[in-house]
């Protein structure tokens, strides 16, 4: 028979509203876009309303079968009831904002498509309809990336606290309290294993992310124009910097009107000047539009002023030297080639080796050459046919460099690059937060891999990481390079 004191102590172990309303982590803080998973199913709006984390209920007195404890568990249960996603995940504030985020795009989406319009302002209606639709599934993306992450977290508290309850020997306590000099023994790699798993899962969804980002600027690269000035005269740059954005845009129209006299003619709402480059950019409604507008002379607009077109790469393995030597790469020799392609109407953009000239080995007998040129069709044909040189046939394959490995030398992580970095400051040798030249560690201390945590370097081909990233890259390359371009 339990005494008053202890139902007192059973009744408060109940745990308030606040520790049950977790703050919401930041899992979004690098400026990555990503392609959307598929759409997520929402619970339709009730007139539920979530518990408020600063409210605590009125206790009640706890029944003879059921403890306050067993309460508060059920209580929690019903409050994960109320999700956007069908995963089980925790109630929290960034929950709630998303849902009620999402209800309100939805219905601002509903007011426009009342709207009857005709010719240029259906056309908006319809373009800022879609992106509603980009925004929502924004939101259902972001959602279900944090129910990922709050499961990873949830595992990691688990296998955390089974580290701590599981009981150590005596020489498994003597092995990791080694330190040399006062500091941490940094062969011990025991100590942070919990730490790289979280990593390595982290770094997998960075990963993907990635890739799903290279593919949606692939995407939207199809309907943007880039007018170069790489080529113009310096007062054309110059004249660029000055002028407003409203006075390149309206040069800009003035260039598509000369160039295309029938309707309906393609109209630039507004331009992006490039900080870097100084180039010129805007988009396109349609494909097809873009097409079009890489094809009229830009000189109108600006003097020198080019539209930046793809340039499909086209890999030839094997070329004797005998036929094309690295170092001696003519116009004439690259109209000779077009001349034994005419069948293909391959017109060459650059020819040049797929190694850089410093890398390349001066005794090498053959070497491997990429042909780039305007034509998606032309470099199509190259695939299907292979190419002629010196009336010597040769196996193509697509050129891929997006598949190449890529470091980034500031968190040590694979698929970006330094200068896009987001992530911390870390040493590719010791895996602490300072520069690699930097690192204090002299050329006897132990080298720690900041992606695997063995030792070694974080550039070492030996890295587990390293060669996954490799292995994953050159399966993507295998896939791609027999597919045809614009497929």
């Amino acid at each position: 028979m339990a005494t008053d004191q202890e139902k007192r102590k059973a009744a408060t172990s109940s745990p308030p509203w606040d520790t049950q309303v977790e703050e919401d982590v930041d899992i979004i803080e690098r400026d990555k876009t990503f392609k959307t998973p598929d759409k997520l199913k929402r619970t339709p709006v009730t007139s539920h309303v979530l518990p408020n984390a600063n409210i605590q209920a009125a206790p009640k007195k706890p029944s003879s079968s059921k403890t306050a404890t067993e309460q508060a568990q059920r209580s929690n249960a019903h409050a994960h009831d109320h999700t956007l996603s069908p995963t089980k995940a925790r109630s929290s504030p960034m929950t709630v904002f998303l849902k009620n985020a999402a209800d309100m795009v939805q219905r601002a989406k509903n007011k426009l498509k009342t709207q009857n319009t005709t010719g240029e302002p259906k056309r908006v209606k319809e373009a800022v309809l879609a992106d509603f639709d980009d925004i929502i599934e924004y939101i259902e993306a972001i959602h279900e990336v944090e129910n990922r992450m709050a499961n990873v977290e949830d595992g990691l508290n688990v296998l955390t606290q089974t580290i701590k309850e599981t009981p150590r020997t005596y020489a498994q306590a003597a092995h990791n309290a080694g330190t040399h000099d006062g500091s941490p023994n940094r062969n011990n790699l025991s100590g942070n294993s919990t730490d790289h798993k979280a990593k390595s899962t982290n770094r997998r969804t960075s990963e993907k992310i990635q890739q799903e980002q290279t593919q949606r600027r692939l995407d939207k690269a199809k309907y943007q124009i880039t007018l170069n000035t790489a080529g113009a005269p310096r007062t054309t740059q110059t004249t660029i910097a000055s002028d407003t954005h409203k006075e390149i845009t309206e040069r800009c129209q003035e260039a598509i009107k000369k160039a295309i006299t029938e309707t309906p003619t393609p109209i630039i709402r507004g331009v992006q000047r490039l900080a870097e480059s100084k180039d010129i950019r805007f988009t396109c409604d349609t494909q097809e539009e873009a097409q079009r507008l890489r094809e009229i002379d830009w000189t109108v607009a600006y003097p020198g002023l080019t539209a930046r077109k793809p340039k499909y790469g086209i890999v030839i393995h094997g070329v004797s030297t005998d036929e094309i030597a690295p170092n001696d790469i003519t116009e004439h020799l690259i109209r000779d080639i077009e001349a034994q392609n005419d069948d293909k109407q391959l017109k060459i953009v650059n020819l040049r080796t797929l190694k850089t000239p410093e890398k390349l080995d001066p005794a090498a007998n053959c070497n491997s050459f990429i042909i780039q040129t305007y034509d998606a069709e032309a470099a199509n044909k190259c695939l299907k046919h292979g190419i002629h040189i010196n009336y010597h046939q040769y196996p193509t394959e697509k050129h891929t460099p997006q598949y190449q490995i890529t470091q980034c030398f500031n968190c040590q992580e694979y698929g970006h690059r330094a200068t896009k970095c987001l992530g911390k400051l870390t040493c590719a040798k010791c895996s602490h937060e300072h520069k690699t030249k930097e690192c204090p560690n002299d050329i006897d201390t132990t080298d720690k891999c900041a992606n695997c945590g063995k030792d070694h370097p974080a550039w070492s081909h030996k890295c587990e990481h390293r060669i996954a990233e490799f292995e994953r890259l050159d399966e993507l390359k295998q896939l791609a390079k027999d597919v045809y371009f614009n497929e």
